[in-house]
């Protein structure tokens, strides 16, 4: 009997692999698998350090919506959790957050940024090994209740000194203009000194700071408003010395619709490499004037003049683009932004509403500006088809490709929750979604589609290719429909949590719109 149950078994494996195109590629598997995090959190920011992969940010494990706590994790290669630290908060403390992206290792721990949300900001020093806070060193804690202060980002100068880029507004009635602080801060001896610089008669906001040895270059968006829905941005570059000099050396005309800069990549000629916080307007209608907006790298030479533009993200629908980040390319050939994709439609008066579904993105764009591929990533983990899901941070990974974080928000759990994933160098999840054709010819019905792993364990990974809606539903053998889940946009992949299925064989059926279909049958373990 046993040996009939291992033929069994062994034959099921052989008729998934049979059925299923990915099998065919030679590609190394992924250690990591997709993971979502088993409490409400929204990460921050992620990087790996020797053999594990942590994510800093805000979440909480008492299920209160609207209170957070900070946490870091740390996991294995799998995934798998291995430490995690809730650091307690307090309501008057409000939000903990982690936005900042960057981390620098620094002897024996790790340095970023912590931002209270409005309240205070602080720079943290972490033990590498079991994530302990070793230092906590308060930026600003001269806040009145007519004052916001967020920090925004911070770099490193040398072995002690960080500079931290943080935005004040007064948000007093008939208050002052918003205004840039930058902040050079030792971690050694604690010394801070502030300094602060803006535009008169316009709000500044601050979005990125590098060092680029001489002096830091610090991205912003200019913003006066005119009308209720109407006010003029401009997408802005500063250098400022050591000695809080800061020079204006870029400033968009109002016309350009460049928003505001999010991100600045210094490359090793001096160039600056500028993802814009939206970017260009694309004119929907000439009669109802209806737009979207899309992030945009720009690359500038040394002396700030503009040698090529590319915008990034998708125009396949009303929708307003949004980067996360700009990291460049693992073979050093290029720049990778990521990013989410927030989708709207308009209503019978014609305003703008934005849909139940916002998906991540990943764009490449190669040193001279040509768009090389878009990777949409949208995970699918209830049965439900109304999701906010984000993209939040983006990092290469110490074996040549990407890992990431994100959060989830069904409107179905309650709260948010914090997910990471990887991809290779292409940008794929799922093992040659990059490849124009398979290496062995499908048939047509099959070719549309790939999925990945097979046999799958707790997530199965659709990639399609086509801009086009498609249907899918995983049925079992006796061919009842256990889940059903959409897809509609090009280079897309969707991550399905399928950790609730029965070992056994399952069947993932797929109708598009045009008319195609198709079938592969993969094995649970």
């Amino acid at each position: 009997m046993n040996c009939f149950k291992k033929f069994i078994k062994v034959f099921l494996l052989a008729l998934s692999i049979f059925f299923s195109s990915t099998s065919i590629y030679t590609q190394p598997a992924f250690n990591l698998e997709l993971k979502l995090l088993d409490f409400i959190s929204v990460p921050g920011l992620i990087f790996q350090y020797e053999d594990t992969i942590v994510i800093v940010g805000h979440g909480t494990d008492n299920y209160e919506y609207y209170f957070y706590d900070g946490f870091i994790a740390k996991f294995n290669n799998l995934g798998e959790m291995i430490i995690n630290k809730f650091v307690p908060g307090d309501r008057e403390n409000d939000y903990w957050t982690g936005f900042s992206n960057n981390v620098y290792d620094l002897d024996s721990v790790f340095v970023f940024l912590m931002d209270f949300f409005g309240y205070k900001t602080e720079i943290w020093t972490v033990d590498k090994k079991k994530l302990n806070i070793s230092k906590k060193i308060k930026i600003s804690d001269e806040v009145d209740p007519d004052r916001y202060f967020s920090g925004k980002e911070i770099c490193q100068i040398n072995d002690s000194l960080f500079a931290v880029l943080s935005q004040i507004a007064e948000i007093a009635p008939n208050s002052k203009f918003d205004n840039i602080q930058v902040s050079l801060v030792n971690i050694r001896n604690n010394d801070i000194k502030h300094y602060y610089f803006g535009i008169t008669k316009i709000n500044d906001i601050p979005g990125s700071i590098q060092w680029n040895g001489k002096k830091l270059i610090i991205g912003s968006i200019g913003h006066k408003r005119l009308a209720s829905y109407d006010s003029e941005n401009h997408a802005m570059i500063w250098e400022m010395d050591l000695e809080g000099d800061a020079v204006l050396k870029f400033m968009t005309p109002v016309d350009s619709l460049m928003h505001g800069i999010e991100e600045i990549v210094l490359d090793d000629h001096g160039n600056r490499i500028v993802a814009s916080l939206k970017g260009f307007y694309y004119a929907q209608s000439s009669i109802l004037g209806r737009y979207k907006w899309r992030p945009t790298v720009m690359q500038l030479d040394s002396n700030y003049y503009t040698d090529w533009k590319t915008p990034v993200g998708t125009l396949n629908y009303n929708s307003v683009n949004s980067i996360c980040c700009l990291i460049p390319a693992v073979e050093n050939d290029g720049y990778i932004a990521a990013g989410t994709i927030s989708p709207f439609n308009y209503d019978e008066e014609d305003h703008p509403y934005f849909n139940a579904i916002q998906k991540g993105f990943l764009s490449k764009v190669d040193k001279n500006g040509k768009k090389m591929w878009d990777r949409i990533i949208t995970v699918v983990d209830i049965d439900s088809l109304e999701y906010w899901h984000w993209i939040y941070d983006l990092e290469q990974s110490l074996d040549g490709g990407y890992i990431g974080c994100g959060f989830l928000n069904s409107g179905v759990i309650p709260g948010a929750r914090s997910w990471l994933f990887k991809t290779d160098r292409h940008g794929c999840i799922v093992p040659g979604c990059h490849e124009e054709v398979s290496a062995i010819q499908l048939p047509p019905e099959e070719a549309h589609i790939l999925i990945w792993p097979n046999p799958v364990r707790d997530w199965l990974y659709v990639f399609q290719k086509a801009e086009e809606q498609h249907i899918y539903h995983i049925l079992d053998m006796n061919g009842r429909i256990i889940r059903r889940f959409e897809g509609s946009m090009a280079d897309e992949t969707l991550m399905i949590d399928v950790s609730g299925l029965k070992p056994g064989s399952y069947v993932l059926t797929v109708e598009t719109a045009s008319g195609k279909s198709g079938r592969k049958v993969f094995l649970m373990f």
